[in-house]
């Protein structure tokens, strides 16, 4: 879980290199997209390994920022999956176009992991997808049986 300073600097990077999925992020609070944060890496996966993928693929971090928050909003469907991750991959080339300048050897390093990050993303985070749609849905649940006390 990031904190409210970075998830602030995280949606205003990514507002200002107007990645895909960003504009329907600013109305929310910036504790939820904080709490929603958990850097490059699935859940289940040990702490010190994610921060250890965010730092190798730091470059990308705005696009993960989205990521993430497509994933707290998931709703379990398989055509959603695939709009979260190519949006992802979308985001990635981005990223690398918009921190490299064309002649910069970087640019095309960042623009030839960007699929390859995403199609990790697609083969491994499925579970993740699920699991956060089953999250939602209990959270509406309690919410209703709150209600309707």
């Amino acid at each position: 879980m990031g904190d409210v300073i970075e998830a602030k600097a995280l949606l205003d990077e990514a507002l200002e290199l107007r990645l895909r999925g960003v504009e329907r992020l600013v109305s929310r609070p910036l504790s939820v997209l904080a709490e929603n944060w958990n850097g490059a890496g699935p859940e289940w996966m040990k702490p010190e390994i994610r921060a250890k993928l965010s730092k190798w693929l730091s470059v990308f971090k705005p696009a993960f920022f989205v990521h993430d928050q497509d994933f707290s909003d998931s709703d379990g469907s398989f055509f959603g999956y695939n709009s979260a991750n190519d949006r992802l991959e979308d985001n990635c080339l981005i990223i690398a176009d918009a921190k490299y300048a064309f002649y910069d050897p970087r640019r095309y390093l960042a623009r030839r992991a960007a699929p390859v990050v995403a199609d990790v993303v697609r083969v491994a985070s499925w579970p993740a997808w699920w699991q956060a749609h089953e999250k939602a849905r209990a959270k509406a649940r309690a919410a209703k049986q709150k209600e309707e006390q």
